[in-house]
């Protein structure tokens, strides 16, 4: 179970000691999208569920992001604490974060064409994702203009 089993991995990942919080987030956010590139149907489903009408059709796609969006909401949390990141809204950072990730797969068709590639790997996943976690993190990191 993706929802379980996965998440429960990438949350021991992320919390190991009291590492960068940056690092830790873009750690975070690599594996996350290693899972679902591993388990793209998953996607597919909270993709459908998020767009069909009706409150109810949302608790899959709520129950499934509510443990792995706790862990970046506390990764956000520690890092502003600590004067790491700028104060942001760890719930809308989140959920921008997850959004990010899940448009790779959402938009694979194009990301192929623009990359000219026959289509995703694992690598190219990962690749993205450090990408788009770096200009995440320029926006909310404090003092540092570098990539991590």
């Amino acid at each position: 179970d993706i929802s379980a089993g996965e998440t429960y991995r990438m949350l021991l990942k992320a919390f190991k000691g009291g590492r960068d919080p940056a690092k830790q987030l873009k750690e975070f956010c690599v594996e996350y999208s290693r899972v679902h590139y591993l388990h793209r149907d998953i996607v597919k489903i909270i993709h459908r569920e998020m767009l069909a009408d009706g409150k109810e059709s949302c608790g899959f796609a709520s129950r499934y992001f509510k443990n792995s969006l706790d862990a970046v909401k506390e990764i956000l949390t520690r890092g502003i604490q600590t004067g790491r990141f700028k104060e942001v809204d760890v719930e809308l950072a989140g959920t921008t974060l997850f959004g990010l990730i899940l448009f790779i797969f959402l938009s694979e068709p194009v990301i192929v064409s623009m990359r000219g590639i026959s289509a995703l790997d694992e690598a190219v996943v990962i690749k993205i994702t450090e990408e788009l976690m770096d200009i995440f993190l320029s926006g909310i990191v404090i003092g540092e203009t570098r990539t991590l």
